[in-house]
């Protein structure tokens, strides 16, 4: 996932998760992705146009945004992109390799 940007809608706001590897053009263009989000009401949920919106990137995550989840911030820490590390997890017996230094997501698609 670390190389995606992701949506959540929790109905009083909008988060737009930004993964660590998603290069920098896409990065900054994360609020953009949140307010067409609002915009286009997928969800026909009329939310209002100052709803707010929240950019999260991978690894400062904060609580107001794990609480929608059963986080695990171990593999917040774990090193390389989400096939990396899923064979980690298989390699090493299912601990996760740390780096020393589910809500309905919606994976946004950038052109």
């Amino acid at each position: 996932m670390t190389e995606d940007i992701f949506i959540l809608d929790s109905h009083s706001g909008i988060f737009v998760w930004v993964g660590q590897l998603v290069d920098s053009k896409r990065k900054l263009q994360a609020l953009t992705i949140g307010e067409k989000f609002l915009e286009h009401d997928f969800l026909l949920e009329k939310l209002s146009s100052k709803t707010p919106i929240y950019i999260v990137m991978e690894g400062s995550e904060p609580p107001f945004f794990t609480r929608f989840f059963t986080w695990d911030s171990a593999k917040s820490l774990m090193q390389g992109n989400s096939f990396q590390r899923k064979l980690a997890i298989v390699k090493h017996g299912g601990a996760p390799l740390l780096d020393n230094t589910c809500i309905t997501w919606r994976q946004v698609q950038c052109t």
